[in-house]
């Protein structure tokens, strides 16, 4: 005896993350006895943020120069790799003044964030900013000021900021300086705050795991926005507690064993059960 069991969008028991998911019998009463189970497929949508209010981690804390105060900038929620970052702080360098306009009518802009291949780092790219207008620039109607020192900006990472995604510890400050500077993260940089997706199974009995409850795992094989297709070479069957059940649960886990968070509902999860051998 064999059989397959399908959860969708329509087993979804908590909107709010779109990763946990409940399976109800039809009977309402299933006999589990020596029987074993896999996840024979798997279909989920790449949908959860490395950048939101959840995750606490919006912010970088930017200072032009030294004649304007320090600003927050918090980004929106979203999923963002370093160009798309860059690309939002100057956004907000236009929208604050913090750039000029050079003889070729470019922006230039005081503060780059740039990945470094070659040391498995971020770049941050601090230009000072001049004290008087350059040959050749002119300077937008917002402009926020000159330094009167010829200082780069200073930029700092407090609780809540972009600190592991860039790469720096909680607490880093980069002060200013006479001139320009370029730093390196010094810590591994977290491109992804899911690395891995754990399935978790109320209905199994894992005994060579801490916690036992764990099904399987799969790699994200798949861009951000588009669907993670897991079909295992070698399905790993686990045996399921023996009882009766009206209904079990699974559920989609991070590396750490916090549920993801996912925007789209849509997984699509098989799960194949055999008698045991």
């Amino acid at each position: 005896m064999s059989f397959s069991l399908i959860l969708n969008e329509s087993n979804l028991v908590n909107s709010s993350n779109n990763s946990q998911f409940e399976y109800k019998f039809r009977s309402g009463n299933f006999k589990a006895e020596n029987l074993e189970m896999c996840l024979s497929q798997a279909v989920v949508p790449y949908s959860w943020f490395n950048v939101s209010s959840l995750l606490n981690n919006k912010k970088i804390t930017f200072k032009f120069n030294d004649n304007v105060a320090a600003v927050v900038i918090s980004l929106p929620d979203g999923f963002y790799t370093i160009d798309d970052i860059n690309s939002y702080l100057k956004q907000q360098s236009i929208i604050n003044g913090w750039y000029l306009i050079n003889s070729d009518g470019d922006y230039v802009y005081y503060i780059n964030i740039v990945v470094n291949t070659t040391y498995y780092a971020n770049q941050i790219i601090l230009t000072a900013v001049p004290s008087s207008l350059p040959t050749g620039f002119t300077a937008p109607a917002n402009f926020a000021g000159f330094s009167a020192a010829g200082e780069s900006p200073s930029i700092s990472f407090p609780a809540g900021s972009l600190y592991a995604l860039i790469g720096f510890p909680l607490g880093t400050v980069i002060p200013s300086v006479i001139g320009n500077q370029s730093i390196l993260s010094t810590v591994t940089p977290v491109g992804s705050t899911v690395n891995a997706i754990i399935v978790r199974c109320d209905f199994i009995s894992n005994d060579v795991t801490t916690p036992s409850d764990i099904l399987t795992s799969f790699s994200i094989n798949a861009p951000f926005g588009s669907n993670i297709n897991f079909i295992p070479s070698f399905p790993t069957y686990l045996p399921i507690n023996n009882g009766n059940y009206s209904s079990f649960r699974i559920g989609l886990f991070d590396e750490n064993l916090n549920p993801i968070n996912a925007k789209d509902g849509r997984s699509l999860l098989n799960l194949h059960i055999k008698i045991q051998k």
